[in-house]
């Protein structure tokens, strides 16, 4: 999702967000990072390579990698190799939504994502209220900046799991980016009373309550965030703070 200054100074203090250069692959005691063409079905000598469901299943595979935290290069090339098994598997059986999500996915990744949008309406469309399919329309509509719409998406995603921190930190930042302070603050308390460990949406509840003019919970906020910083990114944590107070007070 795109982000504003603000979102990428808090985000970059509590290393929630995607590093601006890629982490090497090599590491001491680590494997390097699988490439598109690296995967391969666990019982491969049981299964015919070119077999159409274990083509949908490399596709969905590829974009499983994707909740490793892959860097940016390897993560659209994933993507663009993903989108072809996928195509073809949707080919066979439109309904086959896990297919048709993942495929949504790959465009947007692939600089689609006007045509992201259009699959994922038409599978909110055919099940509204399956909490993945809303969650990936917010998420895309959120991409490409239709917050009203995002927003709709997000409370359904919400209402149909009010048990997930991740659904109601992306609605939050929804809010936040339409103006909505008020709803955004909601949103991230009620994530943080799910998950109190989770910083980047700590991190937004401080920016939520500086926009919004209250300025001692965020410095509430702010010393309870200090707990769970390490010491040596305490100093950026505090001129981050600092930045945004001058920027809330400003009305920028």
């Amino acid at each position: 999702m795109p982000q504003n200054s603000a979102e990428v100074n808090h985000a970059s203090i509590t290393d929630h967000a995607i590093p601006r250069k890629p982490k090497p692959f090599m590491q001491a005691g680590h494997r390097p990072t699988p490439g598109p063409h690296d995967l391969a079905p666990f019982h491969s000598h049981l299964i015919e390579p070119d077999a159409p469901e274990a083509q949908r299943n490399l596709g969905l595979a590829r974009m499983a990698m994707f909740n490793l935290g892959l860097p940016p290069k390897l993560a659209v090339e994933m993507a663009a190799a993903a989108l072809g098994p996928l195509e073809k598997a949707i080919e066979r059986d439109p309904n086959d939504w896990p297919a048709v999500e993942a495929h949504a996915d790959a465009l947007l990744l692939n600089g689609r994502g006007q045509e992201a949008m259009v699959v994922y309406r038409m599978a909110v469309n055919s099940r509204p209220n399956f909490e993945k399919t809303r969650f990936g329309a917010g998420a895309v509509a959120m991409q490409l900046g239709l917050l009203d719409e995002a927003i709709e998406h997000l409370s359904a995603a919400v209402r149909i799991n009010p048990y997930h921190p991740g659904y109601q930190h992306d609605l939050a930042l929804a809010m936040f980016r339409k103006g909505d302070f008020v709803g955004a603050e909601k949103a991230c308390r009620t994530a943080l009373q799910q998950e109190p460990s989770r910083e980047k949406t700590r991190s937004l509840l401080i920016l939520a309550l500086l926009r919004s003019g209250r300025d001692d919970l965020a410095t509430f906020e702010l010393d309870f965030l200090k707990l769970t910083t390490s010491e040596n990114k305490q100093p950026d944590l505090i001129q981050w703070y600092d930045n945004e107070l001058i920027r809330a007070s400003s009305g920028k």
